[in-house]
């Protein structure tokens, strides 16, 4: 059962990181890369602004499910409850890439519509 907490505080982890420091430049190693992110800088900047920051809500409300169950559960929990944990992270952890993509995706229609700069506030 201690695997389960170790995952949710590494999603955190690295989110923070993304927001301490965000990736610059467009890179194949480190940030948010997706075709659409990738296209342009301001959409870099965009993805990797927003994917951090859904990363971090993701990893506490990961944690915030693990932590319940293992009180509820106590630490002798079933391997059958452990999987279901593991499998909650996974799709948790997959749906920050749909979640950004659909909010890039608005904000990229927002620009055009209006012929607004995302970049200047």
């Amino acid at each position: 059962m201690k695997i389960a907490f170790i995952l949710p505080i590494l999603l955190i982890v690295i989110a923070i990181l993304w927001m301490v420091f965000p990736p610059k430049t467009r890179n194949y190693f480190y940030g948010y890369r997706t075709a659409l992110s990738m296209k342009t800088q301001e959409n870099w900047k965009l993805a990797n602004h927003f994917s951090s920051r859904v990363m971090l809500c993701t990893g506490i409300v990961i944690l915030g499910i693990h932590i319940v169950a293992f009180f509820m559960l106590g630490s002798g929990a079933s391997d059958l409850i452990v999987n279901f944990l593991m499998i909650t992270y996974l799709l948790l952890t997959i749906l920050v890439v749909p979640i950004t993509e659909i909010a890039l995706n608005t904000m990229l229609k927002y620009k055009k519509a209006f012929g607004q700069d995302l970049e200047k506030k």
